[in-house]
């Protein structure tokens, strides 16, 4: 009985002889899987032994070839994926991996600005999750920064200190137009 009979007659649930199951137990498929490997790797030197040595140089051309076009293709990848990280971070799109699926769904060309502005903008309306906020001092508080910068000089909007100085000093100065 082969292994493979074995192995359907165990997964319908059958029971198995001991002899069976000795013999299923012992088999082990990475041994098999070695043998072959080294029985194609043989095979192969054969080959090449009867091979001219313009055949040699033939075939190994080929696999240089073949090499070269793998390499010529991750190397392509790379340089879109490149390209993708600069043109989502400078539009703002926080899902590189997004922008790129629909620009390769779309067709479109990355080196065409004009067409890259109007992809982006489409994108903004339809998908504006995928887009960093854009937020604006001022803009929530119906105060213009400029008159809030008059009325409050040591402000958040200082020239100086830090950035956790300057929240602490936003909070303060928010306090005090809620008063």
């Amino acid at each position: 009985m082969t292994i493979k009979e074995l192995i359907t007659r165990s997964l319908n649930g059958e029971q198995l002889s001991p002899a069976e199951k000795a013999e299923l137990s012992a088999f082990d498929p990475e041994t098999l899987t070695a043998e072959l490997n080294h029985a194609r790797s043989q095979l192969e030197l054969l080959e090449n032994e009867k091979l001219s040595h313009s055949e040699k140089l033939q075939k190994e051309l080929d696999t240089l070839r073949s090499t070269h076009s793998t390499l010529e293709n991750e190397h392509q990848e790379l340089k879109r994926r490149c390209r993708i990280e600069k043109l989502t971070g400078e539009i703002g799109c926080s899902d590189a991996d997004y922008f790129d699926f629909l620009a390769r769904r779309d067709g479109l060309d990355l080196d065409d600005t004009a067409a890259v502005k109007e992809f982006s903008a489409r994108l903004a309306e339809t998908s504006p999750g995928c887009f960093r906020a854009r937020i604006t001092p001022g803009s929530s508080s119906g105060i213009a920064p400029e008159t809030f910068r008059s009325h409050h000089p040591a402000s958040a909007f200082a020239a100086s200190g830090s950035q956790v100085d300057r929240i602490m000093d936003s909070l303060a100065s928010a306090a005090m137009v809620n008063n």
